[in-house]
């Protein structure tokens, strides 16, 4: 029988604890230096890569969890996110060409962005594409944005699992492979009289 409270094994949780909270603060502090610009009360957890952090503005209140990854095959484009986004574990983003992430916008585990392709030749010279997702968009985990798709519309969801092939209208909600819409995001806004 397996006994599982007890200081035996709460010292061993606590220290892991402590450790991960200590690595995620060191991790901001890094990215706060080494990112052209990282603002208040934003959070970069660890295993966290840029490849060119120089290139990378992050708004205040962002959060973005361990394990993404942002790279590009053409260097020297610049990423550039809003304040209030959230950028969940194990997201790829390609900055091949020019990346901008809107405010509020939430990138849920798993999603892959692409900025740049190859046309028919996998070792052709990379061709980029710059690519906007606007204000709160909502993008499902496991979602793959292609680089024919270079805007999200503002209030956008796209489905978990997606693959989306081209432009996608504010306020839509698109799911499937290849993504097709599917509805409509109602509006939070009231009218005043």
């Amino acid at each position: 029988m397996r006994y599982s409270g007890g200081p035996v094994y709460f010292v061993p949780r606590l220290a892991r604890k402590i450790f991960t909270m200590l690595a995620d603060i060191s991790a901001t502090v890094y990215h706060r230096l080494a990112c052209r610009a990282v603002g208040a009360r934003t959070r970069i957890m660890r295993r966290v890569r840029f490849a060119e952090p120089g290139v990378v503005s992050i708004g205040s209140d962002c959060v973005i969890e361990a394990g993404v990854i942002v790279g590009a095959e053409i260097a020297g484009s610049s990423l550039v996110l809003g304040d209030g986004v959230q950028i969940n574990g194990n997201v790829v983003l390609d900055n091949s060409a020019e990346l901008e992430i809107g405010s509020g916008a939430l990138i849920s585990d798993s999603v892959v962005v692409y900025t740049h392709d190859h046309g028919f030749d996998p070792r052709a010279r990379p061709t980029g594409y710059p690519k906007c997702i606007g204000q709160n968009v909502w993008i499902g985990a496991r979602a793959i944005i292609l680089p024919s798709c270079s805007e999200i519309g503002a209030g956008a969801v796209i489905g978990a699992g997606s693959v989306v092939t081209k432009n996608i209208p504010e306020h839509t909600v698109w799911a499937g492979n290849p993504a097709r819409q599917v509805g409509f995001v109602k509006s939070n806004t009231t009218s005043k009289k």
